[in-house]
C-alpha cells in the first residue's frame, strides 16, 4: 500500500463534513394525536417494498408473534440490525472518497483515507473505526442462506404512521445514495426485515411481554452500566451483565467477543430453555458480534433490541432523551 496522506490534512473536508445537523424538532399536538391514534397499528404484519436499479426488494416488519412464537417453542434465532447510522456512515464515506480533493489517491487507498478523515469529522462514530467497514462487508455476507439469522435494516432511526422508509424531508439524492448501497449489500432473493421492529413493538405495547417470555431463562445483556438492574426490573431467574462504553466500542469488539463467548461457554452448559443474548450498543457493533457469536453457536437467542429497551428504563434522564421517546407512551394496562 502506498503512503496515503495525512488525514488531518484536508481541513475543509473534516469541516464540511463534521457539521453537526439540526436537531430534531419535537413534536407537535396533531404528530403525538395522529402517532397515538395508529400505535397498535405498529404491531400489525406489513412488508414494504422498494425497487432498486430494476430489482426488488422486500423489507418485512412481522407481528410480534413472529419472535415471541420461536422464544415460546424455544426456537433460537439471531436478529442483527443495520439501523440508518451504519448506512449514513458509508454514504459519508463515499461522499469523501469522491471530493476532487482525493483524486490522486489511488481507488483501492481511496476509502481507507475517507475513513480517517470521516474519524476527524464525527470523531464520535463508531462507523469509522478504521478497518470495521470492510470487516462488516465481509461478514454480511456469511449466513446469507440461514434462515435463523435474521438481518433486518432501516435509514430512520423509529418507525411513523406513514410507513415510509425514510424520515420525512429526506432528498432524493439521499434516498438514492442509501438504496443503492443496499442494493451492494444484498441480493433481491434475501430476507430482509425492518431494523426498528423492536420500536414498533414498544409503541404499540406488545414489547413490554419479551420480559415474561425471559423470565425463566439467562439473559446476558451487552449495554451500558447503567442497565444492570435489568435482573430486577424484568424479574429474571438469571442474569449477566457486559458492560459498553458511551461510544466507540467498535475499538474493543474482539474483547467484548471475548468477554461474550467466555460467558456463553459455561451458561450453554445449564439446563433449562436456550439462553438470549440482549444488546443495545449500536447496530453495527452488535451485528459484528451477533454474526460472529451465530457462528460459534447457533444454538442461542442473539437479539439486537438497540434503543428499545430504553421503554425499562425511562425514569434515567440518559434513557428517554432520543427523538423516538417523544411519541412513547406506555401502553394501556389490559
Amino acid at each position: 500500500m502506498a503512503t496515503l496522506p495525512d488525514a488531518a490534512a484536508f481541513p475543509d473536508l473534516i469541516a464540511k463534513y463534521g457539521k453537526k445537523g439540526e436537531p430534531a424538532p419535537r413534536p407537535t399536538p396533531e404528530q403525538l394525536e395522529k402517532h397515538r391514534a395508529y400505535r397498535a397499528q405498529f404491531a400489525h404484519e406489513r412488508v414494504t417494498e422498494v425497487e432498486i436499479a430494476g430489482r426488488r426488494y422486500r423489507i418485512e416488519s412481522p407481528s410480534p408473534n413472529f419472535f415471541f412464537d420461536r422464544l415460546r417453542n424455544d426456537r433460537p434465532f439471531a436478529f442483527a440490525r443495520l439501523p440508518h447510522g451504519f448506512w449514513d456512515a458509508l454514504v459519508m464515506r463515499d461522499q469523501i472518497a469522491a471530493e476532487p480533493q482525493l483524486a490522486s489517491v489511488p481507488l483501492a487507498e481511496r476509502r481507507l483515507l475517507a475513513c480517517r478523515i470521516g474519524r476527524l469529522a464525527k470523531p464520535f462514530h463508531g462507523g469509522f473505526v478504521e478497518g470495521f467497514d470492510a470487516e462488516m462487508a465481509a461478514l454480511i455476507p456469511e449466513h446469507r442462506n440461514n434462515p435463523d439469522f435474521l438481518k433486518s435494516v432501516a435509514f430512520k432511526g423509529f418507525p411513523t404512521p406513514d410507513e415510509d422508509l425514510f424520515d420525512p424531508g429526506t432528498s432524493p439524492q439521499d434516498r438514492a445514495e442509501r438504496l443503492a448501497l443496499l442494493a451492494q449489500t444484498f441480493a433481491p432473493y434475501e430476507r430482509l426485515f425492518d431494523a426498528i421492529v423492536w420500536k414498533r413493538y414498544a409503541y404499540s405495547g406488545d414489547l413490554e411481554r419479551l420480559a415474561a417470555l425471559c423470565h425463566d431463562r439467562h439473559v446476558v445483556l451487552l449495554a451500558r452500566d447503567y442497565f444492570g438492574d435489568l435482573k430486577m426490573r424484568w424479574k429474571l431467574s438469571r442474569f449477566t451483565h457486559i458492560t459498553i462504553e458511551r461510544q466507540l466500542s467498535q475499538l474493543i469488539r474482539h474483547v467484548l467477543f471475548d468477554k461474550l463467548q467466555s460467558a456463553l461457554s459455561g451458561i450453554v452448559k445449564e439446563p433449562g430453555a436456550r439462553p438470549v443474548v440482549l444488546m443495545q450498543c449500536g447496530g453495527s457493533l452488535a451485528y459484528w458480534l451477533i454474526a460472529k457469536l451465530f457462528a460459534w453457536n447457533p444454538a442461542v437467542f442473539y437479539v439486537d433490541l438497540g434503543q428499545a429497551l430504553n421503554i425499562w428504563f425511562m425514569d434515567l434522564k440518559d434513557t428517554h432523551g432520543q427523538a423516538w421517546t417523544r411519541f412513547y407512551e406506555p401502553a394501556p394496562r389490559k
